[in-house]
């Protein structure tokens, strides 16, 4: 009776009966604020561990209470495959010097461990020497993983989170086995904030309501954890292609202009590391026309090159290029100057004029194609490569392929021909109500447009519910027509 005495102090909201000695309880615990419940799980967060095939070890840490004697637990923890190859875990100080009889560990499915431990043995003929109630954090629990070898995980964090797929995971029974203690709350170790508890099972936010019953008490804070992998250097700079340890120079552009006229045998110091040195956007993508304009952009000094994770989002465009035959001329249709082009041409062309001298023209004619770059200066009242006649050639030839890129790293799809009316975002050929509709459609439901270019009719570089406004004024309205205040 005393220690049922004890129990009822603990736990105020708790009305315990001793009735022919049977227990029974009237109400379960009340809750307790976030981070403050009387025991606490910590699954820890390691940090730059190194990306080789070998063993880490990560320690799950428990902190006790003098009034929660503990006798059994059981966990259930999430990891993803892909990251971490799960080995094996053992018990650690705490159950150690517990003289804890029994524990077991087993990859349950592909990504999830159950981990059980026992005071006794389960037979009744060996009992611990403690039940866990020091309030100082050690050591429980140590999980074994291997890392892989695989450089695209480069500085990435991997998850480990307590998972409650059923309803008795993840908690803790007291040394009587009469008193279960569960989740209080979870901490994201990521977020840096509390889960909200989910309504339903297969969760990593905690108990659901609908398992609380009976002598379950909210007792247990839970934190997640994880392992950071290291951020290995690679044997290269981004923007030093040909190897020499100097990134951003002249010779590298050199190179890079190489490529593009004459091809992949170009590299031939090490073909992979300097594949690996041009991506001066930090995009993941390499050898892109786009990576060549920012290390132009670098060497004119109209930009910096990037940092770590200092690329902008991406955007979106469209520009429409024109080659006429007849007149022998190039043009393109744009809102702004462009830095270069890449272009490959079926049949032998050769340049004769330029738009501006301040243009910078390469080529080379190699097994009947005409392969040409062309970059803009960034001088004083000079920003590249103007909207219109780019250059006039003699010779016969058809574009192959063409790629372009602007002096904002945008994503530009190219178009051949004429560029459509502005405000004729479906390309029918004239402006009307559909138009509007499809810039409204694109906007709240993210529809499709014929013409992203038509459908900017303020020029601002994007499609915007601005575009729409002006094309309501106009149809309805006798607004200004669509790209009248545009330069």
């Amino acid at each position: 009776m005393r220690a049922c005495i004890l129990t009822t102090l603990k736990h105020v909201s708790v009305v315990l009966l001793f009735v022919c000695g049977s227990l029974l309880i009237l109400h379960h615990s009340e809750a307790v604020a976030q981070g403050d419940a009387p025991l606490k799980v910590t699954i820890s967060a390691l940090q730059n561990v190194p990306l080789e095939s070998q063993q880490v070890s990560v320690p799950v840490m428990f902190k006790g209470d003098p009034d929660h004697a503990l006798g059994a637990m059981v966990f259930a923890i999430k990891f993803d495959t892909s990251r971490l190859a799960f080995d094996y875990a053992e018990p650690a100080k705490l159950l150690n010097d517990c003289d804890w009889a029994h524990f077991s560990s087993a990859e349950s499915s592909p990504g999830l461990i159950r981990m059980l431990a026992t005071a006794d043995n389960l037979s009744g003929t060996s009992f611990p020497s403690c039940y866990l109630t020091d309030s100082t954090e050690d050591t429980l629990l140590l999980l074994h993983f291997t890392v892989p070898t695989d450089t695209s995980f480069n500085c990435e964090f991997t998850r480990l989170d307590f998972f409650w797929d059923i309803c008795t995971v993840n908690e803790f029974s007291d040394n009587l086995g009469l008193t279960t203690y569960v989740e209080s709350s979870v901490f994201d170790i990521v977020s840096s904030q509390y889960r909200t508890r989910s309504d339903s099972l297969g969760t990593i936010d905690g108990l659901p309501n609908i398992c609380m019953g009976g002598s379950l008490f909210r007792d247990v804070d839970f934190v997640t954890g994880g392992i950071e992998f290291g951020c290995i250097a690679p044997p290269y700079l981004i923007g030093d292609i040909n190897l020499n340890g100097v990134p951003y120079e002249i010779a590298d552009l050199v190179l890079f202009t190489n490529y593009l006229i004459y091809g992949i045998d170009v590299f031939t110091v090490n073909p992979e590391y300097q594949i690996a040195a041009t991506d001066m956007n930090l995009d993941g993508e390499v050898l892109t026309i786009r990576d060549y304009a920012y290390l132009w952009r670098v060497i004119t000094g109209e930009t910096l090159p990037l940092g770590k994770a200092s690329a902008a989002p991406l955007e979106n465009s469209s520009i429409y290029v024109e080659l006429d035959t007849l007149q022998q001329q190039l043009s393109f249709s744009y809102s702004e100057p462009l830095c270069v082009m890449s272009i490959d041409f079926d049949g032998e062309i050769t340049p004769t004029s330029l738009q501006i001298d301040d243009m910078i023209l390469e080529w080379n004619f190699d097994n009947g194609h005409t392969r040409m770059i062309i970059r803009g200066e960034y001088l004083a009242g000079i920003q590249g490569i103007n909207p219109g006649p780019v250059f006039s050639y003699t010779g016969s030839a058809s574009i192959v392929s063409i790629e372009v890129a602007d002096w904002k790293d945008r994503n530009i799809t190219v178009e051949m021909g004429a560029p459509p009316q502005c405000g004729d975002t479906n390309a029918n050929g004239f402006v009307s109500v559909a138009d509007l509709v499809a810039i409204i459609n694109y906007i709240f439901d993210g529809g499709a447009v014929a013409s992203p270019t038509a459908a900017d009719t303020d020029c601002s570089g994007a499609i915007s519910i601005a575009d729409a406004v002006l094309l309501i004024n106009y149809i309805f309205g006798g607004g200004p027509a669509p790209c009248a205040g545009c330069l």
